[in-house]
């Protein structure tokens, strides 16, 4: 025997039934377009930065190609104004072709900059050995030593590449820190690649500022790259010195 209270569950069991059945249904189908477009909006995020990559080779080229033309048309010109000068006049124009010299040597260095000769045809140890090139300067030494032949797809180079220039830089600018060791190790599950230098006062003050503070663009950059390869990064002080370790896989995993 069913009683009114009975009666009045199941009624309103056959009405709210079909409504949780929608909801359910619309739960999951919304679950599914929601994981359909975070896919999408991801690759079009991994595409914003391969679009970086080319323009910044385009522009390079561009900036390249245009010195080039034009250096050796102000070459000739300073070399026949030269041959109709003499005295003071003759002293100005050669002072003149020295600034000039030197804005070509600049801006070559921003090129080299802007897209390096290692990432044209990508290679691990050519590549990071002319990045340590590029940074060291009269203030500051980089150097870079490979220990192993295994490495990661060659297409992760751009990523890794960008992620410690920007590793560096941040430590000069930052911690000034004034030598910096690139040590890429062939390990057995990953292909680590370590950014050490002295862990003054100022860089310990400046590790922890960095831990506590919001990321900056720099920093959201470095872990935005690193994830599209399924890299990561971590951080820390061993033995009076800062470390910066990548672990980057040997599979084209997150790409």
């Amino acid at each position: 025997m069913y009683s009114s209270a009975d009666s009045l569950l199941l009624s309103l069991f056959v009405v709210l039934a079909p409504a949780v059945g929608i909801l359910i249904g619309t739960i999951l189908y919304s679950s599914r377009i929601i994981n359909r477009y975070s896919k999408a909006i991801a690759r079009l995020y991994r595409a914003s930065f391969k679009g970086a990559d080319f323009e910044r080779q385009r522009i390079a080229r561009d900036l390249h190609d245009h010195l080039g033309a034009h250096s050796v048309l102000m070459s000739e010109r300073f070399k026949s104004v030269k041959a109709q000068l003499s005295g003071d006049l003759l002293e100005n124009v050669e002072d003149l072709e020295s600034s000039f010299n030197l804005f070509k040597y600049e801006t070559h260095r921003i090129v080299q900059y802007m897209y390096p000769k290692g990432l044209l045809q990508p290679n691990w140890e050519k590549s990071f050995s002319l990045l340590a090139q590029q940074l060291t300067t009269n203030g500051h030494y980089v150097e870079y030593e490979i220990i192993g032949i295994k490495t990661p797809p060659d297409s992760h180079i751009h990523h890794v590449y960008w992620s410690v220039q920007e590793i560096i830089i941040n430590a000069f600018k930052h911690a000034n820190a004034k030598s910096i060791h690139i040590s890429a190790v062939s390990e057995d599950r990953y292909f680590t690649i370590s950014v050490l230098y002295k862990a003054t006062n100022q860089v310990k003050r400046w590790l922890k500022y960095k831990n506590l503070r919001v990321a900056n663009y720099g920093t959201l950059i470095i872990k935005d790259r690193l994830s599209i390869i399924g890299a990561k990064q971590e951080i820390s002080i061993v033995d009076g010195y800062a470390t910066h370790i990548i672990k980057i896989n040997y599979e084209n995993t997150g790409t």
